[in-house]
């Protein structure tokens, strides 16, 4: 009977030990995107009659700030198709944080890299429309990137790091524009659901998770091997 039982238990660890090296598929994580240390180069574009509203007129403020700073947060799943479960959680760009009105889009390319957009637009008239956009792009076309969005990156490793922070008008007065462009900034990936003070910047790699089926056969064996070790201390008299 305990050569039985062993026997029993052994086939349930070698279960487990099938289960460890499985399939598994990377963890939904959160990404944050902030200003790198050290100073940061600008370029600023400006087109056309100084008239924009007045949420515009707070985003400008950041725009042209002697040293304006960013923090923005979007989560995905590297597992999933189409647009990988992209969700936007937060952003500050100088002391604006409105985005409730923006629109948030991720795009990612195989074997180039990601694109994140917010944009709003409020259409006044006709003619007469403003545009608020973030355009974040991070680029590699050195083979760096996948076919699938990595868990996480090493921004020092890409030959392109672009944001762009626009305020636009068309039509009414004239169209305008004003363009702040950063070329550098620093990427830092956490499992969703963490407390977003760890693992720390760049090339962190998320754990593994196993997928839902193999987790259904771990749970009938050991219910299976429970079941017979209940049958065998149940004697008849």
């Amino acid at each position: 009977m305990a050569s039985a039982r062993n026997n029993l238990l052994l086939s349930a660890f070698v279960m487990l030990g099938a289960l460890a090296a499985g399939p598994a598929v990377a963890a939904p994580v959160e990404m944050r995107i902030t200003q790198p240390a050290g100073n940061v180069q600008f370029s600023y574009f400006l087109s056309g009659p100084d008239v924009y509203l007045d949420y515009q007129r707070d985003f400008q403020a950041a725009q042209f700030a002697a040293s304006p700073t960013w923090d923005f947060r979007f989560r995905y799943d590297p597992a999933l198709g189409g647009d990988h479960g992209f969700e936007f959680v937060s952003g500050q760009f100088g002391n604006f944080t409105d985005f409730a009105l923006f629109t948030p889009t991720m795009q990612y390319t195989a074997n180039s890299g990601f694109f994140f957009q917010l944009s709003r637009r409020d259409q006044i008239t006709g003619t007469l429309s403003y545009t608020t956009d973030v355009f974040l792009r991070f680029q590699d076309t050195n083979g760096y990137f996948g076919a699938t969005p990595p868990s996480s990156f090493d921004v020092s490793q890409l030959n392109s790091v672009q944001l762009n922070f626009e305020t636009r008008r068309a039509g009414g007065v004239g169209t305008g524009w004003r363009i702040a462009r950063i070329g550098a900034s620093s990427a830092e990936f956490f499992p969703v659901g963490g407390n977003g003070d760890g693992p720390g910047p760049g090339q962190q790699p998320i754990g593994a998770v196993p997928e839902p089926a193999s987790w259904a056969m771990l749970i009938a064996g050991f219910g299976l091997v429970g079941g017979r070790l209940r049958r065998r201390r149940v004697q008849p008299a």
